[in-house]
């Protein structure tokens, strides 16, 4: 049998007609389509599936644990923005481009839409590309050496992230279309199943990041180029796969973009090539020595071998050199020699400098982005392979196969300790990690994801911050959700802002001269608070300047801050509230739940107004006693300072738990108040296990009088264990000594005034408390009680309160207003906070001033 070859038509003729007219039965368009990924020899196909194995295990082990969400919130919060009907560039600044988004939109649409749904679809993508990759490139660098390029790219690169990520996505679209081109260099006709993957690898990148892309298609182009200078093909037949490739890596991936977004090709360049100006500054310092020797970015923990950059440059610089001798070299025509020369000369620099800009325009981890160089090498090694192959030499095989591994090594390793995922100059401590289960509305998004503990304080910590605007504010419409925080706009649609970049950085999606625009459509919606990670602040110049004026900063935890709008009139020096101090003003209008008889303080402690409303104060640093100890709380330190001298003045918070004299601490900060930051508050929350605790603020001696310090919206979640004994009493009924407690075995605790005890009809004249013992188990309590109004007919209106008490918590679960005319019956029921406790009835004059109007009967409980 003889072969009659036809290079410039790429394909050859049996002499033999029967072969032709009579196909074997494996070759039908099914099986042809499958048998680069279906027959592997037994070393390739055991090595693929130690790959696909090794990529399963990385991914399952990453999935679900997180450090914090600065990458993932601007994928998370582009899907939720896609959702709800916005696109990109029109609707929201994005220097992305929307393949990353859809994909991701796609991934959660069959997943679920949350983030344990978000990453699925990052495995799927790890799987298939690295199916892609071993089905595209068999032919180019045979089943092992195709198996090997797989790994690095799928255990070393893709692996990286979790979800599907612009970066990875980028590399896997690069490995794509140069596997597609290496071997069989042309796009025309478009027959075959490897151009049709080829042109879908050219539209998805061209509508992913632009330096990938730029790097893909100057390759490509190069790699085509190739048939024609050797004298391989016609020059209208690679003139056609040119215009395939400028047709789908070009053209089509641009008009689909403002297609589907409806943005002109001016808001396109805009978003996509005029904002992110920090990245030519990134290429023009990033062009060292040090380059070759260690990353640019050197914030990823766990890269055991970090000079890949130098490694890389070798590996190009060696299979350049390689190409030229075996396929360049023996070429007869000198005329053809030295083009091709040129040509290769083009293709390695281009491999050389595209993967040394990737390095340094990508804040990335250098085992993902250095990958170009093995990927660009085996490319050169393809389609350069010596006269009369058919894929690249021995010795090439050998090459990309031992520097792949080097890659799937260093990479793999990397990307098992979660380098990329849980970035940072030390690996973290997983068992520190915990998931978070029965989130609040606002976390949801973060069901059953692993946490890092400061992170998670911090975003419980938002959450109640959230709550308490809540009262105010439903909707939360006018919070912004800033850098690393944006994510949360998926919970709460109502902050969507229209305008904004889906993450906010200066530099990419914001420049210099931002900070007017971003003040102005701030102000429009009415914003007053905006939420943010401090760590990944960033802000146009003037934009700081205005958040200096007009908000104050306070950090919640050390992963989050929320900058307040500050409130008007506030002066200098320490006003004092109008409201007298005693346990039912002290409980309003601080926002506690804490009884304050049942505490111990200094005699001058009272009520101060603050920026966020009245707190109890004192001059200088001072000790308050909580004897009844509670197993969960939490509240503010609120701080002030009176001028604005140069030094600054520092307020230590320490809240320490008693167990007996033995102390122990459960919540220790620092706050440092000065010029630029006069006033603060610090939320806190402690888990004192019911033991009485200590809350203490101390202030420098020679600053005690510059300083006020307090606290407010102090909140017992879990109290103590319950008491014999029902609350102390309320001011109304120390009259110079303790008031009538009467009570039987079978009878409630009743509290009346010394100056009116019970008539001897049984009815009780008002103010008074009544306390009944609630028995472990109690959910939901009522109470059902006569009155009626006072023979002599003064007083006011009077304020009954159901109200509920345990170890210093105290809670009024239903109030009302009664004035009668004669005798009533008034019904009062709720569900109770806690099992036990003391369930009380109060009757207090509307008007705190004045005596109530009622007199009452012993009430009837129930249960």
């Amino acid at each position: 049998m003889k072969w009659r070859c036809y290079p410039e038509r790429q394909y050859a003729i049996l002499t033999r007609s029967s072969h032709l007219t009579t196909p074997r039965p494996d070759q039908g368009v099914p099986t042809r389509l499958l048998r680069p990924w279906l027959r592997l020899p037994r070393a390739a196909g055991g090595t693929a599936l130690i790959f696909f194995a090794a990529t399963i295990a990385i991914w399952w082990r990453n999935h679900d644990i997180i450090r914090d969400l600065y990458d993932a919130s601007s994928i998370i919060v582009a899907v939720g923005k896609l959702e709800a009907g916005l696109r990109p560039y029109v609707d929201f600044r994005s220097t992305m481009q929307s393949a990353t988004y859809v994909l991701n939109w796609a991934a959660e649409s069959v997943f679920g839409n949350h983030y344990l749904g978000l990453v699925k679809g990052g495995l799927v993508l790890m799987l298939l590309g690295g199916a892609l990759v071993i089905g595209l490139w068999r032919r180019a660098l045979g089943a092992l050496g195709a198996v090997m390029l797989a790994g690095a790219v799928m255990v070393g690169g893709l692996s990286q992230h979790v979800f599907v990520f612009y970066n990875p996505l980028g590399l896997l679209c690069l490995a794509v279309v140069l596997g597609g081109v290496a071997v069989n260099a042309k796009l025309w006709p478009l027959r075959t199943p490897e151009a049709w993957l080829v042109c879908g690898a050219l539209v998805i990148g061209g509508a992913n990041k632009i330096n990938f892309h730029a790097l893909t298609l100057g390759l490509a182009a190069l790699l085509l180029l190739r048939p024609w200078f050797a004298g391989e093909r016609r020059g209208q037949n690679v003139a056609a796969s040119l215009g395939v490739l400028a047709v789908f890596g070009l053209g089509l991936p641009l008009a689909l973009e403002l297609a589907w977004t409806g943005a002109s090709l001016r808001t396109w360049a805009f978003n996509i090539i005029e904002l992110p100006s920090e990245r030519l500054g990134f290429a023009l310092a990033g062009f060292t020595t040090d380059l070759l020797w260690r990353p640019p970015y050197d914030v990823h923990h766990s890269v055991i071998f970090k000079p890949l950059s130098g490694v890389g440059l070798m590996l190009v610089a060696g299979a350049t050199g390689l190409a030229w001798f075996q396929a360049v070299r023996p070429l007869p025509q000198r005329v053809r020699r030295l083009s091709c020369s040129l040509l290769l000369a083009a293709t390695g620099s281009a491999v050389a400098v595209g993967g040394l800009l990737l390095a340094t325009t990508n804040v990335e981890t250098i085992a993902l982005t250095s990958l170009a160089f093995p990927v660009g090498a085996a490319a050169i090694a393809a389609s350069y392979r010596p006269v009369g192959a058919r894929s690249a030499s021995r010795l090439a095989l050998v090459i990309v196969a031992t520097t792949s591994l080097l890659w799937t090594i260093v990479g793999g390793y990397a990307a098992w300790q979660g380098s990329r995922v849980i970035f940072g100059d030390e690996p973290p401590r997983r068992d520190h990690y915990r998931p978070l289960e029965n989130p609040s509305p606002s976390l949801a998004y973060l069901r059953g994801v692993r946490l890092e503990p400061g992170w998670r304080d911090s975003l419980l910590a938002t959450v109640k911050e959230l709550e308490r605007v809540e009262i105010q504010d439903p909707t939360l419409s006018t919070v912004l959700f800033g850098p690393a925080f944006e994510w949360m706009e998926r919970a709460h649609p109502a902050t969507i802002l229209r305008g904004m970049p889906v993450w906010f950085h200066q530099g990419t999606s914001l420049s210099s001269e931002d900070g007017p625009w971003l003040q102005t459509k701030l102000s429009e919606k009415g914003v007053d608070r905006i939420v943010l990670n401090p760590h990944w602040e960033s802000w146009p110049g003037s934009f700081w300047l205005y958040l200096a004026q007009e908000f104050r900063a306070v950090d919640l935890g050390r992963f989050a801050r929320v900058y307040e709008r500050k409130a008007e009139g506030l002066t200098k020096g320490f006003a004092a509230s109008t409201h007298a101090l005693h346990p039912w003003s002290f409980r309003a209008h601080t926002g506690s739940n804490v009884h304050w008889n049942s505490t111990v303080a200094p005699k001058d402690a009272r009520l101060f107004e603050s920026p966020w409303g009245s707190i109890i104060g004192r001059v200088g640093g001072w000790e308050w006693s909580w004897q009844k100890g509670p197993y969960l709380a939490q509240g503010n330190v609120v701080a002030l300072l009176a001028d604005t001298g140069a030094t600054p003045v520092d307020v230590t918070c320490l809240i320490v738990g008693l167990d007996g004299e033995a102390a122990t601490v459960v919540f220790e900060e620092t706050i440092t108040l000065s010029a630029d930051r006069p006033e603060t508050r610090l939320p806190f929350q402690i888990s004192a296990g019911g033991k009485p605790v200590r809350l203490s603020l101390s202030v420098a001696p020679g600053d005690a009088l510059r300083v006020l310090a307090g606290w407010r919206d102090l909140r017992i979640g879990h109290a103590g264990p319950a008491e014999g004994a029902p609350p102390p009493m309320l001011p109304q009924f120390a009259t110079g000594s303790a008031p009538p407690l009467l009570s039987s075995s079978a009878e409630p605790f009743v509290r009346v005034p010394e100056s009116d005890p019970a008539n001897v009809d049984g009815w009780y004249a008002a103010p008074f408390e009544v306390w009944q013992p609630v028995a472990t188990g109690w959910q939901r309590a009522s109470v059902s009680v006569e009155i009626q109004r006072r023979p002599d007919g003064s007083g006011h209106p009077t304020l009954l309160t159901l109200a509920w008490y345990k170890a210093g918590r105290i809670e009024f679960l239903q109030q009302t207003i009664v004035n009668p005319t004669a005798t009533e019956r008034v019904e009062l029921s709720a569900s109770l906070p806690e099992s036990g406790g003391w369930l009380g009835l109060l009757a207090l004059a509307a008007d705190p001033t004045a005596s109530p109007n009622i007199r009452i009967r012993p009430p009837q409980w129930n249960p």
